[in-house]
Formats: structure tokens, sequence, C-alpha cells
């Protein structure tokens, strides 16, 4: 039940108003508490962007400690129409002359011609391919005799081709190229079902070769070479060749140097993003008298200045200049915390000492702590392994700083849930108050109304 409230009758108070205004005054600390509670909470969004950042550069940084990263190669033809080729991390630098005499090609052979691919042939006996039987009845069509070929799994495709109108011909191509892909037809003796359809002739040879089952013949580097297939990845350890036609290419296989660019890209652009936003949230603006987010917050500004110190720092053993970043055309811009490439100065790095740029980045001491003796790419990991999965403990940094926020936060809320238990003792005791003294008033009138009465009944006995 509501507590009744007596509203200025007799006093003539705005006694709302006036709780209104004595509640608010109250409830000045839980709003300090809330705009306490509002920090927090974009402090610790801001804390989750730059752990997301930092997991993102890590993911980054993964493929520069990796060796395969500066041992990808490229091979380039200088003619894709007769031979093109996809080189391994294990492909020898070089070049090779390829020369294509022919191509590898897959046995296809055709059947007579008939009108109607639908109607019954009155054919019937068994014949194989490869070894498959296929069996034919009185009822099959071209165009079923085509799909029991097909089911029989016997390493062939055939297909009912419309060669001119009212000439369908049953064609069957191996699905293996080279002379070892050509097909073996095997035909009954008795039915002759394989001969009566014109595959074969009267000898048991084909009768309607359309293609020749043959080898590849090409040469590396003028040694012969045949193979059975025009995709060959046999001939030079770590290259693919896929021949495309005849005629003479040379291939050349190089470092991949756009590619490692590319991987470095990565890393910088990661780098600095982070670096950007650490920045912004620890710096003050005086043009716009701003303060970042978590100015102030020493466990930040550690982090800039160890990313910094470490990203910059010369990898102990390495020879000048692919000892620094700097050295190979990464260096900081300026007063700001980024990085810039110079990728002419880069490229010419990978060119000339690809080993040693490696090693500026994916030299590991060994040690679980960075260390000066660590490529700048598995120092900088090792960091961030520190901040987001911590050491033997399992726990990051950044997961202490997040359960230091919910635990701040939650504190505070049980503390303004707390407050506001209270408010409600504290006003209800006002009304109360308020009440009382609006009782008192009424008594005090209705004592003043009867002594009046009094009065003037003295008055008029006179």
């Amino acid at each position: 039940m509501a507590d009744m409230r007596i509203v200025g009758i007799f006093s003539g108070l705005d006694t709302q108003s006036i709780i209104d205004k004595l509640m608010s005054l109250e409830r000045k600390p839980i709003e300090i508490l809330k705009s306490k509670e509002a920090l927090l909470e974009k402090q610790r969004e801001a804390w989750e962007k730059i752990g997301q950042e930092l997991s993102s550069l890590r993911a980054a940084l993964f493929d520069l400690t990796l060796s395969s990263t500066f041992a990808v190669k490229v091979a380039t033809s200088s003619n894709t129409s007769v031979v093109e080729a996809q080189a391994a991390t294990s492909a020898s630098v070089g070049k090779f002359d390829i020369t294509v005499t022919q191509l590898a090609q897959a046995q296809s052979v055709a059947s007579s011609a008939y009108t109607d691919p639908t109607t019954a042939l009155n054919l019937s006996g068994t014949f194989s391919i490869n070894g498959k039987s296929i069996t034919v009845t009185t009822s099959d069509s071209l165009n079923s005799i085509r799909d029991k070929i097909n089911a029989a799994g016997a390493g062939v495709t055939a297909t009912v081709v419309l060669q001119q109108t009212g000439s369908y011909r049953l064609v069957i191509t191996s699905q293996t190229t080279g002379t070892a892909g050509a097909i073996n037809f095997a035909d009954d003796p008795t039915t002759k079902v394989l001969q009566s359809l014109g595959i074969l002739d009267s000898t048991g040879a084909i009768a309607n070769q359309l293609v020749a089952a043959q080898d590849a013949i090409f040469t590396v580097n003028g040694l012969n070479l045949t193979r059975g297939s025009n995709t060959v990845s046999d001939a030079i350890p770590g290259l693919t060749l896929y021949l495309k036609g005849a005629g003479s290419a040379t291939l050349e296989v190089k470092l991949d140097g756009q590619y490692i660019i590319g991987k470095i890209k990565a890393f910088v652009d990661k780098y600095n993003t982070l670096m950007q936003d650490i920045s912004s949230n620890i710096q003050y603006d005086a043009n716009t008298r701003t303060a970042g987010t978590l100015i102030g917050d020493s466990s930040l500004s550690q982090l800039e200045a160890s990313l910094r110190r470490w990203v910059s720092g010369l990898v102990e053993g390495a020879s000048s200049p692919y000892n620094s970043l700097s050295g190979i055309g990464v260096s900081t811009s300026g007063e700001a915390p980024t990085l810039v490439i110079d990728e002419a100065k880069l490229s010419q790095a990978l060119a000339a000492a690809p080993d040693q740029v490696a090693s500026l980045f994916n030299k590991d001491s060994g040690s679980s702590s960075p260390s000066s003796a660590d490529g700048v790419a598995v120092r900088l990991r090792k960091i961030l392994d520190l901040w987001l999965t911590g050491s033997q403990s399992g726990v990051g940094f950044l997961k202490a700083k997040e359960d230091f926020f919910s635990q701040g936060i939650r504190s505070i809320e049980d503390q303004i849930q707390a407050m506001e238990e209270r408010l409600k003792v504290r006003e209800r005791v006002l009304w109360q108050q308020f009440n009382a003294m609006e009782e008192w008033l009424a008594r005090l009138n209705a004592q003043s109304t009867w002594l009046a009465q009094q009065f003037s009944k003295a008055a008029n006995n006179k």
C-alpha cells in the first residue's frame, strides 16, 4: 500500500517540488558514480579495441616469422602460349629453356552415324572397355548405350554428338591423356556389338578414330622428355609445368619479391593502425582541449614505448644494413610513431640479400622473452604474446585489464543500487515528516478556529 501524501493543504507549501529538489541534492553522489562508471566503460571499450588491433598485428607478424614466406618463388614464361609454370618454395632460382614438340592427347573414337539417338538399335551382347563389361539389349538406343558406358566406370566419357542434321554419333573419349590412356576395346566375337556400332572394324581395330592417344614431347634445356600429361610436376624439382602448345619459351624462376613486400606492408599497416590508436588515447589535444580516453594510463604508454623500442632496435649478430628495418627501407615517419616503406629500397634489399632480410624478421634466439638477438617479427610477437596470452599463467595483461574494468564497473553498480535503496527510504521519511507537519498544522488550525469561536461567543454574551 502506497504511503498517503498530504501536499501543502495547510502549509501552502509546494511539498512535491521541495522534496524533488531535496532528493536531487541527495542523488548527486549517484550522478558522480554514474559518471565514473561511464568513464570506466569507455576506457574498457578503448582497451578492447587495442586488444583487437594487437591480435591483428600478431597475425600479420606470424607470416614474417616463417622461413617459407621469404622462400616464395614465381615463375614467368616468355611465351605463355607454349608453357606456363607454378613454382613451389623449393624451386631453384634460374632460367629454363622449354621447347614443346607435341602436346599430350586423350584418345577419342566415334561410332557410325545414326538418324535418331532415341530409337532402339536391336543390338544385344556384351563388350568391354578397359576391362569393364557393358551389356546391351535389343531395346537399347544410342543414348542408353552412352549412359551404360558412363555408368561402367571404365575411365572414359561417352557422349552423343549431333554431327549434322540427322547424323548422330556416339563419341567415346579417354579420361587420361597420353599413350597410357589409350582405350582398350574388347568385342564379343559372337554378338559383335562394337563392330555393329561402327566403333571397331571386322579385324577388331578402331574404325573411326577422331584423336589418337599421344604423349607430350618436349625438351628442358635440350634434354628430351616425354610425359603422358600436359601438366608436368616431375621434370624440374619445385616446378609444375603447364604445356600449352608447340614452340619454344624461357621460364625464369626467381624470388617473389612482391609477395614478400605485401606481407611486410600488411605488418606495417597493422602496426600503424595500433600505434595511431594508442597515440590518440594517451595524448592531450591543446587545440580542442580534449584528452584521450586513456590519458595517464601508464601501462598503455609502456606498451607504446616497448613497441617503438623493439621495432627500431638493431638485431644482434646481423650485419649492416640488414640489422635494422631502416636499413632495408622501413623507417619511422618523423616524430609520429608510425612506419613508412621505401619500396624501392626494400626491393633492392630483397634482390641483394634475401636470406639476410629474412633473418632480420624471423631470427629466433630461443628465449621466451623478446631479445636483441631476435628478428623484428619474432621479438614483436613475443611482446604481443605476453599482452594477449601471458606467459606461464596463460593470462595476458589485456585479460587482467578487462577484469579490472569489469570489477570496477560491478562495484560502482552495486554502490548505486545500495544508494538507490537508501534514497527510497529517505524520500519516504521526508514525506512522512511533511505529512506530520501538515497534520500538526491542521490541529493548530482546528484549535485556532475553536478559540476564535469561543472568543466570539464571549464577546456576544457581554
